[in-house]
């Protein structure tokens, strides 16, 4: 049986890229991120061929395929992060102060009574989020690239900043986060 979630009172939304994960962790991943972010899960695709916009849609999310006029991820990640963020706010109607936690579909995210606990504070607009990364259904990545580590992807929503517009590495939030970190509003855990 699920353990329960703390209630919250400022919403958390999850914006989560995907591109042929039906094989995968897809219904595991997308179910977690509805439960913890009731609901409020957007999900952008990158054209998949293999049904994992459909299966994502029938588990509930909120799903936008990318058009054929916009870059894929492996042309261009700024401008197809750009493109995923716009029509998750589009989509989602996020209000600024709201929590936004950006998350791949071969992530797990772990300490989520933890962190649900302290979104509802003033004091910080990231929080230090720690994800794994998935071989398989037991086993999680660890070598110099990848490792369990604490990432600045839980963040309250600005309407502001943007990707930064590289083709590779252009990070999974957008600019304003590493401001808030670089004034001290950010709680490692």
């Amino acid at each position: 049986m699920p353990t329960q979630l703390p209630a919250i009172k400022t919403p958390l939304f999850i914006i989560m890229p995907v591109y042929n994960e039906a094989d995968r962790y897809l219904k595991e991943v997308v179910t977690r991120a509805l439960e913890v972010s009731e609901g409020r899960l957007f999900i952008y695709d990158d054209r998949s061929d293999d049904g994992t916009p459909e299966i994502a849609a029938d588990l509930g999310a909120h799903v936008w395929i990318r058009p054929p006029d916009v870059p894929g991820f492996a042309e261009h990640e700024g401008l197809f992060r750009q493109w995923g963020w716009d029509s998750f706010v589009q989509e989602m109607k996020i209000e600024p102060g709201a929590w936004v936690l950006a998350q791949d579909a071969d992530e797990k995210f772990y300490g989520a009574h933890h962190l649900l606990q302290l979104m509802d504070q003033p004091y910080w607009d990231v929080l230090g989020v720690t994800f794994c990364h998935m071989w398989n259904a037991t086993e999680y990545r660890v070598d110099k690239a990848w490792k369990p580590n604490l990432s600045s992807r839980l963040f309250r929503y600005a309407p502001m900043g943007e990707f930064a517009k590289r083709r590779l590495a252009c990070g999974s939030e957008h600019n304003y986060v590493q401001h808030a970190i670089r004034s001290g509003r950010v709680r490692w855990q």
